[in-house]
């Protein structure tokens, strides 16, 4: 399941705000055209290792598995941008580990190996994971920071407000950016945490729209759509903390469900938590 890293729409300027655009920038060719396949390649690799992960092709022949995105293109955008500034070598070098790992993913399916193909899904689910909590993680501090400043200068308006909603929204979207087989895994303290402090935000979101029928500021009427996406962002937050927190293991209909593709109507699974997730951040950036 695809994850919307951040908010595309640009916010307004805030004073010192242009220091941090070039590692935005850095941020943003390492997400398009690399992170953003990392759907198609998971798919790949969850179906071939269903059919074959337990038991191998009997013949070359059995061995089948579908095409993997070529690579080139992320390869070079991340040759492009390695000597770019700012210098974030622990960043460059993740990016450059995630471009080898989809070159073998690649280069595997193309030689219909079933060994370099356990083992290409496998270094890319590891390098997928190092890349994306770095990208993470720096999009979301930049994110704050320029919040900060915003805030100093325009006070709690109902623009700075609906991004700290946003950016409180994607700190709770990685705990769902898991694997259904790995819920167990979840940090449930740390995860309501985050439930709690986004459930407030929305709240005062709520209360500065209803405190303020005589105001008229920038996309104040869009209120009522981005509560109804945030709403159903935080129940599928709760299905899914609350299967982690009871350890509540998955039918066998609804492993059924995930193998068909269908994990999106499993309640309590990753998938529903990124749909609603990405739904909202759809909501958000649209003109």
């Amino acid at each position: 399941m695809a994850l919307q890293i951040g908010c595309s729409r640009a916010p307004k300027k805030a004073k010192g705000a242009d220091e941090h655009q070039a590692t935005l920038a850095k941020l943003d060719a390492y997400t398009s055209g690399c992170l953003d396949q990392a759907e198609r390649i998971f798919a790949i690799g969850d179906r071939y290792r269903a059919r074959f992960g337990a038991t191998p092709p009997a013949t070359p022949g059995d061995l089948v598995v579908a095409g993997s995105p070529d690579p080139e293109g992320c390869v070079a955008q991340i040759e492009r941008v390695k000597d770019e500034a700012p210098s974030l070598p622990e960043l460059e070098a993740a990016a450059a580990a995630y471009g080898r790992a989809m070159t073998a993913v690649f280069t595997a399916t193309k030689a219909r190996d079933h060994a370099a193909l356990i083992a290409a899904f496998r270094d890319f689910d590891t390098a997928h994971g190092v890349l994306f909590d770095q990208v993470y993680r720096l999009n979301h501090d930049l994110r704050r920071q320029q919040l900060a400043r915003r805030q100093d200068d325009e006070g709690r308006t109902y623009g700075v407000i609906a991004d700290d909603l946003m950016i409180r929204g994607e700190g709770l979207v990685r705990f769902g950016a898991i694997r259904w087989d790995r819920v167990d895994a979840i940090d449930v303290a740390a995860m309501n945490a985050e439930l709690a402090q986004f459930e407030r935000t929305l709240d005062e979101l709520a209360e500065y729209v209803g405190d303020g029928a005589d105001k008229a500021e920038p996309r104040m009427d869009r209120f009522p759509e981005i509560s109804t996406y945030a709403k159903a962002y935080l129940v599928a937050a709760k299905q899914l903390a609350s299967r982690a927190s009871g350890k509540i293991p998955f039918s066998d209909a609804e492993k059924i469900m995930i193998a068909a593709d269908n994990e999106i109507a499993v309640v309590g699974a990753p998938a529903p938590m990124i749909t609603a997730y990405n739904n909202l951040v759809t909501a958000y950036i649209r003109p």
